[in-house]
């Protein structure tokens, strides 16, 4: 499904949804009351966000994996593969995985090794296992699980998206409270600034660092027509990029949130392109779904996320303070 309109503006379908949020909510804290969180031996890092879609919690994990590789650390991700087609557990050393473990963990795994898993713990157990010399581990999303105690917690928030309507799950877009989420993190990654979430982080002591979304090869788009394609909880997040550098949008089409293309559908949009000399372009989220002869006729954008203020002290601390870390599994 896209993500539904009423998020970001109540609405009648919002009101009557508010029961069912309320449920959500008395199950979130529940969980979070009476789960005991494991403590595992490999320094941890975990990224995530306040709600439902994309707040840029990938960008952000690509970005710390350049950063380590900078550092040379041998480090590795543990994804969840939201709406994977594969059901088991499985692991992929850099740049092996296959098109059934979802979009996310194809990403990650072109710079690091990935495990991939909806326990997070069996997924621990794997990559530990064949990846034996392994010096930390990001986990893509989990801060709403409370089944490991990651040594640190980094909350994603897109300033340009916010909260949506303010309400929980089915209602809205949130995940758990505000309040709590900021308060249990040890720093917010704001993407995107505004004056609206600077008021909102100014009740808060979490330490902030900025980051900036910028794409590397735009240039190459310039005094084209592009026929803009792409399967996001946030799609406008993708045009709002392509027209910050004042590329012509002659088209547009906006599929669900980690949609799985069928090459009918990908066949249809490069005719509609031949037809009408546009470029079919969309985000490399979605193209690595694609067959190798379709990723040879579909551009990308390729972004990266830069950080405007030293995180890798950060994550260097976070290293640090674990290795004199006792009583660990």
């Amino acid at each position: 499904m896209q993500t539904p309109q009423f998020w970001q503006n109540n609405n009648i379908i919002s009101t009557l949804l508010l029961p069912f949020s309320w449920l959500y909510l008395l199950l979130f804290l529940l969980k979070q009351l009476f789960n005991n969180p494991s403590i595992i031996k490999t320094p941890s890092i975990c990224i995530g966000n306040l709600i439902a879609g994309g707040s840029g919690k990938t960008p952000v994990a690509l970005a710390i994996g350049k950063i380590l590789q900078q550092q040379q650390i041998n480090f590795a991700y543990i994804s969840r593969g939201y709406k994977r087609k594969a059901t088991n557990h499985c692991f992929f050393l850099a740049n092996k995985a296959d098109q059934t473990v979802g979009d996310e963990p194809l990403l990650l795994n072109q710079i690091a090794p990935i495990a991939v898993g909806t326990n997070r713990l069996i997924s621990y157990s794997l990559l530990t296992q064949n990846f034996t010399n392994c010096e930390l581990i990001i986990f893509d999303d989990g801060l709403q699980s409370n089944t490991i105690k990651y040594d640190l917690r980094l909350l994603v928030i897109d300033g340009n998206i916010l909260f949506g309507n303010g309400l929980f799950l089915p209602a809205g877009p949130l995940r758990q409270p505000i309040s709590n989420g900021i308060n249990n993190c040890d720093a917010v990654i704001v993407i995107n600034d505004s004056p609206r979430l600077q008021q909102i982080l100014q009740h808060y002591r979490a330490p902030i660092i900025y980051a900036d979304l910028l794409a590397k090869n735009w240039q190459q788009f310039v005094d084209k027509k592009l026929f803009a394609f792409c399967g996001l909880g946030y799609p406008d997040k993708f045009f709002q990029l392509l027209l910050k550098y004042n590329l012509n949008l002659a088209h547009r089409k906006i599929f669900a949130d980690h949609y799985n293309y069928s090459i009918e559908e990908l066949q249809q949009i490069l005719q509609i392109s031949a037809k009408n000399n546009l470029v079919p372009i969309t985000t490399k989220k979605d193209w690595v779904k694609f067959p190798l002869a379709i990723q040879k006729q579909i551009f990308y954008l390729d972004i990266e996320l830069q950080f405007n203020n030293d995180l890798t002290n950060l994550i260097t601390k976070t290293i640090a303070k674990k290795i004199n870390t006792t009583n660990i599994l």
